[in-house]
């Protein structure tokens, strides 16, 4: 099964454009109620980390809130990586888990019968007014917790659990050897005796080794990738007609393309930390992240369908969804996803950007017309509401498109995780299930 790209791309398009009006409908409240969630925790988290009551007087201005909730939240995650978790106080993570809680259910309650909408042409139930959480909206925050939780506990668990007990091992190993050390290089008489895990990590005898540690122990994993790749291309995961297997071809192709895929991560890792030498510790780390990365991107590919999957099939059985991306097809999916990532961000950076600076300075014409107009009748003095009009009206109609887009990029969503549920399913080369709203 061929996963055809300017298709799918189309459809998901059309779908949000075509069905505007019931997405509205569905997720306005929901939508509304998330902006509401968004700037509820933003202040919480504040309040929580300063230890009293942040409001808008102290933040004049949601942009300037919204600055201090990512600093906050970049804080956050340095002391976690440094630290470690616990150093968290817990009243953070209540308000960020409760924020996620809601979030989930929120989305879910219109994404659920978007997606079975696109994919199997069954309309949302009637009415304006819906917050709806049933089977379908547990199947949907079930689909995203799983497709997470199969990389934590699968992969990365592992990958985590085999170096913690490598350097534990190793460690102990060499907790019984000793060194005689000598403080005063003039006296012989004065001697400490220390362990060979004290100087593990600092002998230059040893150096070499623990810099290669690291990379010993992702070595293994690095090797059950590069196999899993060789299985995945498989010709029989491939187009009808891909030839007779050559696993030879196959084993040197993928090895030269992750590695190309792997050193862009890296690269990418230095680039952004700066200079860093390319023989120390720290870009050891970076390889070794490259390769986690890598691997979280092909599972993150791989299971991406499973959530219109679970939800238009009523069940959190996988079905059929590694078809999908089986094979070449998972470039494919990569590239359509690039391609809709690019129309939709492209066309918000061009509305807001050039089209209502634009639109703008007719604004600002129109303003000074009134202006004069009012100045005029009024024998040279201005109207005080002309200008908390014309700012008024602007802005809202600024928010009015963001939000107008935020429904599209949503329903952009449904429509592409309802197209691969239908692909998923597919019995041929050429054959589809369109739905109802599609064929009409």
């Amino acid at each position: 099964m061929r996963l055809r790209m300017f298709s799918v791309v189309g459809e998901a398009l059309h779908f949000s454009a075509r069905r505007m009006e019931t997405i509205m409908r569905v997720a306005w409240l929901p939508v509304v109620l998330l902006l509401i969630l968004e700037m509820a925790t933003a202040f919480s988290l504040l309040s929580v980390v300063y230890n009293r009551l942040i409001t808008f007087e102290d933040a004049h201005t949601w942009a300037q809130a919204q600055k201090a909730f990512s600093n906050v939240i970049q804080q956050i995650i340095a002391a976690i990586i440094i630290n470690g978790p616990l150093a968290i106080r817990w009243q953070i993570y209540a308000v960020l888990g409760a924020s996620l809680v809601i979030q989930s259910i929120l989305v879910a309650s219109f994404m659920a019968p978007l997606i079975r909408l696109a994919g199997l042409g069954e309309a949302p139930r009637p009415g304006v007014v819906r917050l709806p959480f049933g089977p379908d909206q547990v199947r949907y925050i079930g689909a995203s917790l799983l497709a997470i939780l199969i990389m934590a506990l699968f992969i990365f668990g592992p990958m985590m659990a085999a170096a913690f007990y490598t350097i534990k091992y190793i460690l102990q190993a060499i907790a019984e050897i000793r060194y005689a050390q000598f403080p005063n290089p003039d006296s012989l008489h004065t001697i400490n005796v220390i362990s060979a895990g004290d100087v593990f990590f600092d002998a230059a005898g040893l150096r070499p080794l623990s810099r290669g540690l690291p990379l010993l122990i992702a070595a293994p994993f690095a090797v059950g990738f590069w196999l899993l790749l060789i299985a995945h291309f498989h010709p029989k995961n491939r187009a009808a007609g891909a030839g007779a297997p050559n696993i030879l071809a196959r084993a040197l192709a993928t090895l030269a393309g992750a590695a190309a895929v792997g050193g862009a991560f890296w690269l990418g890792f230095l680039v952004w930390a700066g200079n860093v030498d390319p023989a120390s510790n720290m870009s050891h780390l970076f390889a070794i992240a490259a390769l986690g990365a890598m691997i979280a991107y092909y599972f993150n590919l791989r299971l991406f369908p499973y959530v219109g999957v679970a939800v238009c099939r009523k069940s959190l059985g996988p079905g059929k969804t590694l078809r999908v991306t089986s094979g070449f097809n998972i470039f494919r999916l990569f590239a359509l996803l690039v391609m809709i990532f690019a129309v939709t961000l492209g066309v918000q950076i061009l509305i807001n950007s050039i089209a209502f600076p634009a639109i703008g300075a007719t604004v600002n014409y129109l303003f000074a017309a009134t202006d004069v107009y009012t100045r005029f009748v009024n024998g040279g003095e201005g109207s005080e509401w002309v200008r908390p009009l014309f700012v008024s009206i602007w802005n809202g109609v600024k928010i009015a498109y963001n939000i107008f887009w935020l429904f599209f990029t949503y329903g952009v969503s449904a429509g592409l995780l309802g197209r691969l549920y239908r692909d998923s399913e597919r019995t041929g080369e050429d054959g589809d299930l369109a739905p109802a709203w599609l064929r009409a």
